[in-house]
């Protein structure tokens, strides 16, 4: 049982977590519609924009298991900063590289909050940390294998 400190302590940290997964997942829409429809990046960021999608409501869920709304957290979409992607017209392999940069991030919130947290939420975290660790690797074996800014 989670002392009312560690508790809200908890709940913050897992709420900082699901709003970067909220911008992500505004990233990784904005790099899927820019990437090529039938190349394998494409299929990966499709597959990395579900896993984000689940793991919301996975952090969704554990908010209310924890007796608060995920809500209360949020920032509204008008306080949110607009996608990076949108910017400039990136090659496949930056796409990669902009991806893999944004999942560390994340990544290193999931790491911080995972060491301190209750059975349930370790587990949860640890998933995700699994996850995104999985897509990271991924998106670095294909941002090696498409082109590059150079041979584009």
């Amino acid at each position: 049982m989670l002392s009312e400190p560690d508790r809200t302590k908890l709940v913050a940290g897992l709420n900082r977590v699901l709003s970067e997964m909220v911008d992500g997942i505004s990233e990784v829409k904005v790099a899927w519609w820019r990437s090529k429809r039938t190349g394998v990046l494409h299929t990966e960021l499709d597959q990395l924009l579900r896993d984000l999608i689940r793991w919301t409501h996975s952090l969704a869920d554990r908010d209310f298991v924890l007796g608060v709304s995920p809500l209360s957290f949020m920032t509204s979409a008008a306080g949110r900063a607009s996608p990076t992607l949108l910017s400039g017209n990136p090659t496949e392999s930056e796409v990669c590289s902009l991806v893999g940069g944004l999942l560390r991030g994340v990544d290193c919130h999931v790491t911080t909050v995972l060491d301190n947290s209750d059975e349930a939420s370790r587990r949860l975290l640890a998933e995700l940390h699994r996850g995104l660790e999985s897509h990271q690797q991924a998106l670095a074996e294909l941002g090696t294998m498409l082109p590059s800014p150079s041979a584009a």
